[in-house]
This record gives structure tokens, C-alpha cells and sequence, in this order.
């Protein structure tokens, strides 16, 4: 039987890898879903039926990394053992950045996009602080009320704000960029403590009391087993 849904969504697909590979040469603004369609050898009055817009394209190409960043973070830190919330936190934003790396052309495009479509660029918002949630629940932290969307909201913060350096980044690990994830990671918990953000009675002195009392643990684990 001819499963309909399932061709248009590999279509769907195949437009919107077209679509953003475009964005790398030209802005969104200059690409038609026309030339879409003709750059992917698929018909136009069919690539219209399946995407709509080239935004939409693009939209569910950013879902599409997304998805495969947390997927593969997510087989990483399920064996991880004991890690602290804020090193999976760094590890699932740096793991982002790695796979958005080849497109660095494209994403740099898009943002500048969005300054001149602000509808555009509120969606980008608005995913972005999506796949941020996404993100803090697999790394153990429930974002649930203000606090947990104040977390989210800095989060995204130091997402952004790590894009200025990834985007100059040309070292084969990423090592500038985790560095600067780090850094605006450590503004963001001395922000949050001082809200109270992480939760009532929580506080930086608490938090490196807790660290120091992990390193005690696994120090005295390790004087056992040897």
C-alpha cells in the first residue's frame, strides 16, 4: 500500500537538507521554494504540497540537528556514571555545537535572518529555548515553574553567547568553544544563586560544599579499592 505520509516526510526531508545547504551562498530571503525543488530534482507543484515555505524547510532541518544532537548525547551520558548536572549540561551544549559545526556558513546566514524577519527570529527563539528544556530534562534537571524557566532562559544565554566564539573556532575539538561554554556556565550559576534560581535556602556556598564532598566520596572509594 502507498504510505503518503511517509513520502512526504522523506521529501520533506530531502528539501530541507537542500534548503539549508542553500543558505550557506545566499540568504533565506533571496531562496525560493522553486529553486528548492529544482536544486533537489523533486517536482514543484509537489515540494509546495509537501513544505509550504522555505522557512518551514528550514525549521525542520534545525528539529532534524537538534534531535540528532540529543539522541547522541543521550547514548553518551546514560553510561556516564556519576556526573554532575552542570558537566552533562556542558557536554550536551558542546555536543550541539559539534554537530552544527559543518554548517557554520549556513547558521551564521540564519542569523542574520532573523534580525530582518523578526516573526523569524522570535520561531528561532522560541525552538531554541524548546530543545533548551529538551535538553536541562536529559540532564537531569527539571526545569518545572519560574525557577526552572529562569534555568532554561540562562541557558540559553550561554548558548548564545558561546555562538561568538564557536563560530571562530577552527580547533578539531571545539576546545575555545568548551572553554567559553564553561565560562558563561560559571556566570550563569553565580546569576542563578544569586535569584535563587537552583531551588530555596540554595547557594554557591552549599553548591561547592556538595563538590567538595563528591571529590571526598570518590577519593575515599578509590583509597578502597586500591
Amino acid at each position: 500500500m502507498h504510505d503518503a505520509d511517509q513520502d512526504t516526510t522523506i521529501v520533506m526531508s530531502q528539501l530541507a537538507a537542500v534548503a539549508f545547504d542553500m543558505l550557506a551562498d545566499k540568504p533565506l530571503e533571496q531562496i525560493s521554494l522553486d529553486d528548492v525543488a529544482d536544486a533537489a530534482d523533486i517536482d514543484r507543484s509537489y515540494a509546495a504540497i509537501c513544505a509550504g515555505t522555505v522557512s518551514a524547510l528550514i525549521l525542520h532541518h534545525l528539529s532534524m540537528l537538534d534531535n540528532k544532537a540529543m539522541s547522541e548525547t543521550y547514548d553518551d551520558l546514560k553510561d556516564a556514571g556519576e556526573v554532575s548536572i552542570r558537566e552533562k549540561i556542558l557536554e550536551a551544549i558542546l555536543h550541539r555545537f559539534e554537530v552544527y559545526n559543518p554548517h557554520k556558513k549556513a547558521v551564521a546566514s540564519l542569523a542574520k535572518s532573523a534580525l530582518r524577519t523578526p516573526p523569524f527570529g522570535l520561531e528561532l527563539l522560541a525552538r531554541r529555548v524548546a530543545i533548551t528544556r529538551r535538553l536541562l530534562l536529559l540532564c537531569g534537571d527539571n526545569p518545572h515553574g519560574w525557577q526552572g524557566e529562569a534555568r532554561i532562559h540562562g541557558v540559553v544565554g550561554v548558548m548564545v553567547a558561546s555562538a561568538r566564539v564557536w563560530h571562530k573556532d577552527d580547533s578539531p575539538d571545539l576546545s575555545m568553544t568548551m572553554k567559553e561554554i564553561d565560562r558563561r556556565l560559571e556566570q550563569a550559576e553565580d546569576w542563578g544563586y544569586s535569584l535563587g534560581v537552583f531551588g530555596r535556602g540554595a547557594s554557591r556556598q552549599k553548591s561547592d560544599a556538595a563538590d567538595r564532598a563528591d571529590a571526598d566520596v570518590a577519593a575515599n572509594k578509590e583509597a578502597d579499592h586500591d
